[in-house]
């Protein structure tokens, strides 16, 4: 198993474990991963498993969690289990809301997405107006500007909300992770490779039972969520009221939605709202498996979260090209597990949270 190091906030080295019970430790590209410890409460070091503290897996910084909760059990025969949970290290990011500058109704900007994403981490983290704000050990790494231009309005919304939406919309993912030398947390995009058999330039990495790299299947094609045509409100009210819609569908397979964008002052505006909302409520096509470790295919060498590959689920016939979205890292005393989840992610509890953060204060926007 590998060993778990654990940082005070201010980044000092606290200790190590080794020998803990079971970790998962899970990845997102777009959202933010979570992870769990569970260990014997009497084993070394575990005093330093304590809320706000830092967890490295390994050596590998980008694999950074923030502890969030303890529980402590007694088993049948006596022996404490402590139980330790949290959330990938961007989480901090959740810790912040979009607060406009003075004289302006929202904040916004226009450009390339690394470019737009690290100017609210700069904004409202690094450095903000407030000064009570300001977190010291996060730094924005070297800008690429990578990704799609796009422009993008925000007004007292949560900071992690924003940057999931951005990520989602884009296809750019995002990460913090922790730079020794230097004692920061970094910000940083992530660009997932191309790795699908449509491609020439990298080594392809196809996942099927045939290849004897994946087992425990589920696909999922969904159209819970999915509309194709969205009205929506900008400002007024009743007949004098600007509204727009976005999609074309007609007849039986026409699925309407209305949206409100209060926000938005200009026809183009709610217009790219609209386009946001149909991306965000398009076909969900997911395809979960259990990733086997020792096989023709190295995690973290010919495939990682981010790349798009090929997927295959040989009894339905299906070949999928799609992005690992999240990895699910398991290690037990007996071995190493991965589950990946490729594709669009089915909305969960904590999505549908997400969805209540963005309307929480709905006046404020008007």
């Amino acid at each position: 198993m590998k060993p778990i190091r654990i940082l005070s906030p201010s980044l000092e080295i606290l200790g190590e474990i080794d020998d803990y019970e079971s970790l998962i430790f899970n990845r997102s590209y777009h959202d933010i991963g979570e992870f769990q410890i569970v260990i014997n409460k009497k084993k070394h070091n575990t005093d330093k498993l304590k809320k706000n503290n830092i967890i490295i897996v390994g050596d590998d910084t980008k694999k950074t969690g923030i502890i969030k909760y303890r529980q402590i059990n007694e088993n049948d025969k006596g022996i404490e289990i402590l139980t330790i949970k949290g959330y990938e290290i961007k989480h901090i990011t959740a810790n912040r809301i979009t607060i406009p500058p003075q004289g302006l109704v929202n904040e916004e900007i226009n450009g390339d997405t690394e470019s737009v994403m690290k100017h609210f981490i700069n904004s409202h983290i690094i450095n903000p107006v407030d000064i009570n704000r300001k977190i010291d050990i996060v730094q924005n790494s070297i800008n690429l500007n990578r990704g799609e231009i796009i422009k993008w309005k925000s007004r007292f919304k949560n900071l992690a909300v924003e940057l999931i939406d951005m990520s989602s919309v884009t296809n750019i993912g995002w990460s913090m992770y922790i730079d020794y030398q230097i004692k920061k947390i970094i910000f940083d995009v992530i660009q997932g490779r191309d790795l699908t058999v449509n491609q020439s330039i990298n080594p392809p990495a196809v996942f099927s039972r045939a290849f004897d790299n994946i087992r425990n299947q589920k696909y999922i094609d969904s159209d819970v969520k999915f509309k194709n045509v969205v009205y929506v409100g900008g400002k007024g009210e009743g007949i004098q009221r600007e509204i727009v819609s976005v999609g074309d569908a007609a007849g039986m397979g026409r699925i309407e939605i209305f949206t409100d964008s209060r926000d938005n002052e200009t026809v183009s505006d709610l217009i790219v709202h609209g386009e946001r909302t149909l991306k965000e409520l398009r076909t969900q096509k997911t395809l979960e498996g259990e990733v086997l470790t020792y096989s023709n295919l190295e995690y973290q060498k010919d495939y990682d979260l981010g790349d798009i590959v090929t997927i295959k689920y040989d009894s339905e016939d299906i070949t999928l090209h799609s992005r690992i979205v999240e990895v699910e890292e398991i290690y037990e005393p007996n071995g190493f597990r991965l589950a990946i989840v490729f594709g669009n992610k089915i909305p969960t509890l904590t999505d549908k949270i997400k969805q209540e953060l963005k309307q929480i204060q709905p006046e404020i926007t008007k």
